[in-house]
């Protein structure tokens, strides 16, 4: 992961054109994900507007987007293979979560917690699953090989195994690589983005004042019933602000990802040797207090200048900066500008009723990524109100 040279380059480079040429930051991806939203909003009705959580479905929704890219097809929530990938991904993915230190203390090299007994039960767990979710993808990676056309590459498997072959087998295209390229992409694709609007949401039961001024801005722009689309952005700017507030006020992956240097460097007076793993505190940058006023409280309108346009801040970064930000940095913010805006425009969320307190929004579950604890809520259709 933290790989600087020629293997790293062709393989994001591959990466980026490759989703590029499936749909990524085009319209034919915003037409896939919102079909996927009818799905969504289809599931969510069926709670009859009884209490629920949404983790899985919203989980499963954003999961198919990136299944029509790398599988080249969705699935049904129910479908059994879906539901044992989407169930090994998010045990392994809570797994970590649940231990608190195990995505820091890997990095250094003079603690080896492995061995210790709790940590060793953790990552033997992590062990089991990750086997399991890479077996049934390498099942997927077979059945693509048996089917291949070097003439119509349906999907991203497609698309490497055809590099696999060009390349000859060099090692930067193993088989190996596609089963963890594929695994990575599901997770980092879809756990990120379902859980940012896992956030949005416990933002708008807390606050429903916020939730109805965005909601009024919706109904402006769009009505009830048109589809949103990305170009609907510049015509939105509290919903604009609205989102990066999200991103802002509760980072998922507040450390990012690591980075490594690759040669000795002095920076303000402190000498970093070559090799040295490098993390970027994003949480400190989206809480600056120098930059921000009250970090510590959702205010949607700090994004906005006194004339209600939106303000695009390079302090809110998310997605990190530089040639190693986030690869599906386009497909993310799409997808979450198209998720909560149809949400907001089909539903109104609601706490709990049997619940004694709003959901906990001051803490979540810390680990490769900060997440809501599980909370329930109310989805009421915009038909009954």
């Amino acid at each position: 992961l933290i790989d600087y040279g020629d293997w790293w380059k062709r393989q994001r480079r591959f990466g980026f054109s490759t989703l590029r040429g499936f749909g990524v930051g085009k319209r034919s991806m915003e037409d896939r994900i919102t079909e996927e939203v009818a799905y969504l909003n289809n599931a969510i009705r069926l709670h009859d507007g009884k209490a629920f959580d949404i983790q899985s479905i919203l989980s499963n929704a954003v999961s198919n987007n990136i299944s029509s890219i790398v599988l080249g097809r969705r699935f049904e929530y129910d479908d059994e293979r879906f539901k044992e990938i989407m169930a090994r991904l998010a045990m392994g993915y809570h797994t970590v979560m649940f231990n608190k230190f195990c995505s820091t203390i890997q990095h250094f090299n003079a603690i080896s917690c492995v061995h210790l007994p709790y940590f060793s039960r953790v990552n033997k767990k992590l062990m089991e699953d990750v086997d399991v979710t890479i077996k049934l993808l390498r099942e997927i990676v077979a059945e693509h090989k048996s089917s291949y056309d070097q003439n119509n590459h349906r999907d991203f498997i497609d698309a490497f195994l055809g590099e696999q072959k060009a390349q000859n087998g060099t090692d930067a295209f193993t088989d190996k690589q596609l089963l963890h390229y594929v695994r990575d992409l599901f997770f980092a694709g879809s756990e990120t983005t379902a859980t940012t609007l896992r956030w949005a949401l416990l933002s708008l039961i807390h606050h429903p004042k916020k939730q109805e001024k965005l909601r009024k801005e919706i109904f402006k722009f769009l009505g009830k019933e048109k589809i949103p689309a990305v170009d609907n952005k510049s015509y939105m700017p509290y919903t604009c602000a609205f989102m990066q507030e999200v991103y802002r006020y509760r980072t998922i992956a507040p450390l990012g990802v690591a980075h490594m240097t690759n040669e000795d460097v002095n920076l303000n007076g402190y000498s970093i040797p070559n090799g040295t793993t490098i993390f970027v505190n994003l949480w400190a940058v989206h809480n600056n207090p120098d930059v921000w006023d009250e970090p510590n409280k959702f205010k949607p309108e700090r994004h906005l200048d006194d004339k209600g346009n939106f303000v695009q801040s390079n302090h809110v970064i998310p997605f990190s900066v530089g040639p190693r930000h986030c690869l599906g940095e386009k497909l993310a913010r799409m997808e979450v500008f198209i998720y909560l805006v149809s949400l907001v425009q089909k539903f109104e969320f609601l706490p709990d009723p049997d619940a004694t307190d709003l959901p906990d929004i001051e803490n979540g579950s810390y680990g490769p990524l900060c997440a809501p604890k599980p909370f329930k809520m109310v989805a009421r259709s915009k038909s009954t109100y």
